[in-house]
């Protein structure tokens, strides 16, 4: 079913959106949009359809939305300052592709490290299984080598928005899956000996919020989560302003909530992982850099696998799984405009000279519109960059403040130059400009080290793709009998590292089951149905263009 709206009000808020796509029709009559509009959800609606925004721009952006993403280009990538220490593995690759495996991973990222690593600890003599991972560039080299190095749910916003549309119960899966993440990666590190290496720790992490009305609205969220959910938010605690103020060294923040979250080197997480993976599993799990994949052939003549297609030659396997977040559109033309790529900035950056190690703490500033995230790494740690020293500032964000809020940004399929002219400025000042004058200091020549950019892919519903692909979305008919299928893990919504690990471990559970049907892995225990890849899901969701628009 889809909702038209066509009366005269403000820009809907993203719980209205939410509300509006799971059709409920009660905030009509007090929240709207424009004539006609076929109403999708939070961040692509409030950019797309802003004040701000000129009609040129945003044909230009439904455009991009609903074109081929295309492959990820190296010629004109950024460097990420977190490949500053490249792996060993970065560009492994065998003498030639393997000409039959159970398994094909399209992308090396964290979900791909999540699903290779499930299928083959879990797999048995019935399941065992022979697995290649192909990448268009390095390994790693995509979103997960490009993000903030954030393990972050604060719980509270998620659950008041979800619980209001679909209840506590549903709210309360959700949530949990989301908070899961950061025992379950620390549990990760500390059993694959990566702990130190990766830097991944428990920090406190603040939301500084530098807009009153916000603050207010948080706490209000907040006080419904700690009644509903006392065990997950008995150590979130909330700062009225003079004491944030003092604790945090933000002297223009209205107030402050803190929880804890986690912090990590995420390239030094999934390369560990997949070393580790190849010395355990040699024989069973090839990792192909620079393989990108063009086609994807259907079964023939009552087989049940897939021709993969790279410029390297071409891969037959049983089972495909997509792995590719922002460019999941290439190879799945059902999901363009239902995926929508969205290109970020993150910066690393040298503290002023009086600036105290925070390495144990990230933060989350709140502005009236939009935000940054930010962690800082530890003070000593062995590299072989001389750009890495110690203490950098992992600052990303900005996207708020280019022209048009952001737009044309949205669609943007590439991690290449130029920079947002306006997300840059903001990058390279607000920290200095954020906190006080006597804690941060004067600074020491460049203060921004590196800057790059990367993609995130966005959904309507504003939750992950997870599951076996219907053959609408990919246009590649099975015959009934086929034992193969295509898989997808992807959509993350700019939050991977507390929605991808989990859902590759899910993912990989359903294909294992699908194998050996006997068996039962748990994942429907604590995987929320709403982030199913379903029919039903996608028809929701109206793709965004200019016609629907």
């Amino acid at each position: 079913m889809y909702l038209k709206v066509e009366v005269d009000c403000p820009l809907l808020t993203t719980f209205d959106m939410r509300r509006l796509y799971y059709c409920d029709t009660s905030i009509l009559r007090s929240s709207v949009l424009t004539d006609g509009l076929v109403l999708t959800m939070g961040l692509l609606q409030n950019v797309l359809f802003s004040p701000a925004v000129t009609e040129e721009q945003r044909n230009a952006a439904m455009h991009r939305i609903t074109s081929d993403p295309g492959v990820p280009e190296s010629s004109s990538a950024t460097k990420p300052f977190w490949l500053e220490d490249a792996s060993p593995i970065s560009s492994i690759r065998s003498d030639s592709l393997q000409e039959e495996v159970d398994v094909v991973i399209i992308g090396s990222g964290i979900t791909a490290a999540s699903v290779a690593r499930e299928l083959l600890l879990k797999g048995n003599n019935e399941t065992k299984l022979k697995i290649a991972v192909l990448d268009a560039r390095d390994i790693c080299s995509g979103a997960t080598g490009r993000n903030g190095g954030h393990i972050n749910e604060a719980g509270f916003d998620v659950y008041a928005q979800v619980a209001e549309v679909l209840g506590k119960d549903v709210a309360a899966k959700v949530t949990r899956f989301r908070l899961g993440h950061l025992p379950l990666l620390l549990g990760l590190a500390q059993e694959e000996q990566l702990a130190d290496e990766t830097q991944l720790r428990t920090v406190e992490s603040v939301f500084a919020f530098f807009d009153r009305t916000r603050f207010q609205e948080a706490k209000e969220a907040l006080a419904l989560f700690k009644v509903d959910m006392p065990a997950e938010s008995k150590d979130h605690q909330v700062f009225e302003a003079e004491e944030a103020r003092k604790k945090f060294h933000l002297p223009d923040i209205y107030g402050a909530i803190s929880y804890p979250a986690g912090a990590v080197w995420p390239y030094k997480l999934v390369a560990g992982v997949f070393s580790k993976l190849l010395e355990s599993h040699a024989g069973g799990l090839w990792l192909e850099s620079n393989a990108p994949v063009n086609e994807i052939l259907p079964p023939e003549n009552g087989k049940s696998q897939f021709t993969v297609t790279t410029p390297r030659g071409n891969i037959k396997a049983t089972h495909v799984i997509h792995c590719t977040n922002a460019h999941a559109g290439h190879l799945i033309p059902g999901l363009r405009g239902h995926l929508i790529p969205l290109r970020g900035h993150m910066s690393a950056q040298a503290p002023g000279k009086s600036f105290p190690d925070q390495s144990n703490h990230s933060w989350s500033f709140i502005y009236t519109n939009g935000f940054d995230y930010l962690t800082q790494l530890l003070p000593n740690y062995p590299s072989s960059s001389p750009l890495c020293t110690g203490g950098e500032l992992m600052m990303g964000g900005g996207f708020a403040q280019a022209v048009g809020g952001g737009i044309e940004d949205l669609g943007v399929a590439t991690d290449g130059l130029p920079f947002n002219f306006h997300t840059k400025v903001h990058l390279s000042g607000i920290l200095r400009a954020a906190f006080a004058e006597e804690i941060w200091g004067e600074e020491d020549g460049k203060a921004v080290k590196s800057m790059w950019t990367g993609n995130m892919g966005f959904t309507h519903d504003s939750l992950p793709f997870v599951g076996k692909l219907p053959s609408s979305l990919t246009g590649r008919d099975l015959e009934p009998k086929a034992s193969g299928s295509e898989w997808i893990a992807a959509g993350f919504n700019g939050e991977g590292m507390v929605h991808a690990w989990r859902s590759g471990v899910a993912l990989a559970q359903m294909l294992l089951e699908e194998i050996a049907p006997k068996k039962t892995y748990g994942w429907q225990e604590w995987f929320p149905d709403l982030l199913l890849v379903t029919e039903e899901r996608i028809k929701r969701s109206l793709p965004l263009s200019q016609e629907n628009a």
